[in-house]
């Protein structure tokens, strides 16, 4: 859970991830990936070689479904080994047959910022592929453009760059659609 974790939370609160201050998928275009409950083993690229994938999972998780959207559950640390409630997620697909999916996720609990991030998945069968794309990560011909329109600002290479939060569903799918990603893990679903 740990790195799973460290991921996103850098994401939000370091590298100028894309986020909003309240969900912004509707509930009609909100899809339902998994047959009821999920497990998943997290699975990171290696870090000498980004062409080959560690062998053995990092991280172990629960999706558990609630109506139309997911809480995931992970060990807490440290010596309890308690199972809590890590996040809220909801899926969209971004387009659709291509197994491309737009992932909202909220952390919970009292280290939970309360913005929701956004994200892409790619599946390839039981992996699900996640990265969660900054505006710089859009591909060369829009980024301009979407630069300025949420009011990007350079930032340091630990603070990353900072844009402003969505305000529309529609802004969410016109930035993730031309996004780049760079997928550093994936989640092997059983």
């Amino acid at each position: 859970m740990k790195k799973f974790l460290v991921l996103l939370t850098v994401c939000v609160f370091l590298a100028g991830c894309l986020s909003s201050p309240v969900p912004l998928i509707p509930e009609t275009d909100l899809v339902l990936p998994f047959q009821g409950d999920t497990r998943g083993l997290l699975f990171n690229q290696d870090r000498d070689d980004p062409t080959r994938w560690d062998t053995e999972p990092s991280e172990s998780y629960l999706l558990k479904r609630r109506d139309k959207r997911y809480a995931l559950f992970g060990t807490k640390e440290g010596a309890s080994g308690e199972v809590v409630e890590m996040a809220e997620i909801a899926f969209a697909d971004l387009n659709a047959g291509t197994g491309l999916l737009l992932v909202q996720l909220r952390f919970v609990g009292q280290d939970s910022s309360g913005k929701y991030s956004y994200g892409i998945i790619r599946r390839v069968g039981e992996k699900l592929f996640f990265a969660f794309p900054r505006m710089r990560d859009v591909s060369s011909g829009d980024y301009e453009k979407l630069w300025a329109k949420y009011a990007c600002k350079s930032g340091t290479w630990l603070l990353g760059d900072t844009c402003r939060d969505f305000q529309s569903y529609e802004e969410v799918r016109e930035v993730l659609e031309v996004a780049e990603p760079s997928y550093k893990a994936y989640m092997l679903i059983r």
